[in-house]
């Protein structure tokens, strides 16, 4: 029998799943790492820590294969959006920037209000906000200008981890077209871009297609893992497109919606869509399919949050909140802990609860959160449909959908079947599905409709949703009237915070 391993670099686990030729899972390996948080905005990550994992997460799927001359490729989706500057001799000069960091969030909000800023994301299709790469790099030159002039390489995490393996430096399509630097018409670095960071097209990675492929990985590393050097490496593509692929999201009407520490919604389309309110964007699947979405910067990171100072079992307090009835008897959650991306894209944006009375209790406020996260789907969705047109079902990924509540009220909120694959691993089986159509198993993406079966379909309560509609619409009012205050206290907590904190991780 012969095997493909799909590796998912996610923002707080590696997930590594071994697949026969039929798309059924055979073995799998998680391997978890921190978020470092020594200050407010400041969101890193220790790219040797996540390379060690990524080992290691892929180490314990062959050793449970056993034969490695069995292992047809192993393929690689990633998390987007991280930055990291390595000198002339390959060595990073600082710890990941992640998506999630906000330091340039001034950079981004000048550049977001300037012309160039619209002209960027009609270009590139990624909306001006911290978590692009080009703000990092913007906000890195003005802020820390000794590691900028020593810098000859901007990379991601997925990208130090393929230098480290080969040696090289080398970027998928998908995964440059979340830099803010690839123009999606000639799919090569964006002269515009290029000029306002202040960089020039050698200062980032050779841009290859995602079903490339690249052999001899380094052996000591082969001999790590416990495979042959030779053993096929697909460069693979981001986290967001592979997962439309991997959860069979990829016709018309139907989306993808990834719930992980962050949380994403995506059509698939086949050109690029460009959003006149710069609310979406727009990544590459392959050469000839995009992904079209918002993403929201809070969903498992906010239970994680509410569950680690809050305190209590998940499992029982979750059992509780499925006791209370839609909308949290007037409890309403604003999910925005660390700011937010689609559609706002707006850093300054914080966590509320509104409405508390003396009659709330700890279930309440997890349920809010869940519903809260919901809205902010929601939020996503409306914005998408206005421009791509009507979404009728949604197939779910992620941690979501290890619980039943909370499928059943994003199911509510939206007001739209919400479908689970027996597959929920989707970015690293969409990894899995470029490495057979890389290694020419399959021509096309079509020939696997039948890998994708349905676990489970939650439909929507009616009456929910008329209560979830009216409850929307104080959310809504909510980020209009607090607009101002959010910037007010956004500039009180990182003037607090000024000379550094205790160093945190979140892990």
């Amino acid at each position: 029998m012969k095997y493909l391993i799909g590796t998912d670099i996610g923002t707080t686990a590696t997930k590594t799943v071994a697949y026969d030729l039929n798309g059924r899972t055979i073995f799998k390996s998680e391997v978890c790492y921190k978020l470092l948080m020594p200050k407010i905005g400041m969101i890193e990550q220790d790219p040797d820590e996540i390379f060690d994992s990524v080992l290691d997460s892929i180490e314990k799927v062959v050793r449970q294969i056993g034969k490695s001359n069995t292992i047809a490729g192993i393929s690689f989706s990633g998390a987007m959006h991280s930055i990291i500057p390595i000198d002339k001799n390959g060595d990073k000069l600082m710890n990941a920037v992640i998506w999630a960091d906000t330091r340039s969030s001034q950079v981004a909000k000048d550049l977001r209000e300037s012309g160039e800023g619209f002209a960027i994301y009609k270009s590139t299709g990624t909306p001006i906000h911290p978590m692009l790469p080009l703000c990092k790099i913007i906000w890195l030159k003005s802020n820390k200008k000794n590691i900028f002039e020593k810098t000859s390489k901007f990379i991601s995490i997925k990208e130090y981890i393929f230098y480290k393996l080969f040696g090289l430096y080398a970027i998928d399509h998908s995964m440059a077209s979340g830099t803010g630097f690839l123009n999606l018409k000639n799919m090569k670095w964006d002269d515009t871009a290029l000029r306002i960071a202040g960089i020039n097209e050698n200062m980032l990675s050779e841009i290859v297609p995602v079903d490339h492929i690249f052999k001899g990985i380094k052996d000591l590393y082969a001999a790590k893992i416990g495979i042959d050097p030779e053993v096929p490496f697909i460069i693979g593509g981001a986290d967001g497109p592979l997962a439309n692929l991997g959860s069979g999201a990829v016709q018309k009407g139907i989306s993808s919606v990834s719930v992980g520490t962050s949380g994403a919604m995506r059509v698939i389309s086949d050109s690029p869509v460009v959003d006149r309110k710069m609310r979406t964007f727009t990544y590459v699947l392959d050469e000839s399919h995009f992904t079209i979405g918002g993403a929201v910067s809070n969903a498992g990171m906010a239970v994680k949050w509410f569950m680690d100072n809050f305190g209590g079992k998940i499992d029982s307090t979750m059992a509780k909140a499925s006791k209370i009835k839609a909308g949290s008897d007037g409890l309403v959650f604003l999910p925005h802990l660390t700011g937010e991306r689609s559609p706002y894209w707006d850093a300054s944006l914080r966590g509320v609860f509104f409405g508390m009375n003396i009659y709330h209790k700890k279930p309440h406020f997890l349920r809010a959160t869940l519903e809260g996260i919901g809205y902010s789907l929601y939020d996503v969705d409306l914005a998408l449909e206005e421009i791509t047109g009507k979404i009728d079902e949604v197939h779910l990924s992620g941690g979501m959908t290890r619980s039943k509540l909370w499928i059943k009220i994003l199911a509510d909120v939206l007001g739209k079947k919400v479908l689970t694959m027996k597959n929920d691993d989707s970015s690293a089986f969409g990894a899995m599905i470029v490495g057979m159509k890389a290694l020419k198993i399959i021509d096309n993406f079509d020939e696997v409709k039948n890998f994708f079966l349905i676990s489970k379909t939650y439909f929507p309560d009616a009456k929910n949703h008329d209560v979830y509609m009216k409850i929307f619409e104080i959310y809504k009012m909510l980020h209009d009237d607090l607009k101002k205050d959010f910037e007010n206290i956004v500039e009180f907590q990182e003037g607090s915070d000024k000379d550094g904190t205790e160093g945190r991780s979140f892990a």
